[in-house]
């Protein structure tokens, strides 16, 4: 993230890096004895929805994008994606994005186990990471 310039903060929101952190530290630091949950998945969903909206924003041209994942993705990966990697691949992650939106929108209010919660927060890290490594920072307008 801090390649792409995801880890400062602006415009008044908080940076995707901070929400992240915020949702590592819920998961490794629980207040209750469960773990949290809403804790850790609503920073973890709103640092993805964020780092999401920035690479739309710093896209060399502005195009309509779909409000889903997958949308944003295709746009995204159709102007900054690494040279090596294919339109399809994009489409993929796009639609494992809203899958894993989804869950962490619908899971919650549910009272999961750490070990649970631990897998849906790799989820996110394992998203985050194949994204951030599918993109050319180059390509992207400056911060």
């Amino acid at each position: 993230m801090r390649r792409f310039g995801l880890d400062t903060r602006g415009g008044g929101f908080q940076a995707p890096l901070d929400l992240l952190n915020e949702a590592y530290g819920a998961l490794e630091r629980p207040v209750v004895a469960e773990g949290g949950t809403t804790s850790v998945l609503i920073p973890l969903r709103e640092s993805i929805q964020a780092v999401l909206s920035e690479l739309l924003r710093r896209r060399p041209s502005q195009e309509l994008a779909s409000s889903k994942a997958v949308g944003k993705l295709v746009s995204i990966g159709s102007q900054c994606a690494r040279g090596d990697l294919p339109l399809s691949h994009f489409r993929r992650i796009g639609i494992d994005g809203d899958i894993l939106l989804n869950d962490l929108s619908s899971t919650k209010q549910a009272q999961l186990t750490r070990e649970q919660l631990g897998t849906l927060f790799n989820r996110g890290l394992l998203f985050l990471n194949v994204l951030m490594n599918s993109l050319d920072e180059s390509r992207l307008k400056p911060a």
